[in-house]
């Protein structure tokens, strides 16, 4: 597996280089500083915890959810696979 290539600038220095297309299809690593995403607007990616009440709430409300259930082998078995097509999903798309 090949290593990302590490670009590094402002929010618009790397928009501009990813706007022109040169790293299409690239793997690519991006450092942009924590105060200049705010000021650009750009939203956190998904499943990001922002803090510590951000947590809580979330997990209040998984426990206000559906009820707990019992975990049965034919349950763990499923999860496995799923994870095993994930990591080969992975993989191939690494490669």
């Amino acid at each position: 597996m090949a290593l990302p290539q590490v670009i590094e600038g402002t929010a618009e220095e790397i928009l501009s280089i990813l706007q022109g297309g040169a790293f299409a299809g690239s793997r690519l690593r991006l450092t942009v500083a924590d105060q200049e995403d705010e000021a650009v607007g750009i939203p956190d990616p998904p499943n990001t915890i922002t803090d510590q009440a951000h947590l809580e709430s979330l997990l209040l409300a998984g426990l206000a959810g559906a009820p707990a259930a019992e975990m049965t082998a034919a349950d763990w078995q499923r999860i496995r696979e799923q994870a095993h097509a994930r990591v080969q999903a992975q993989r191939s798309t690494d490669a």
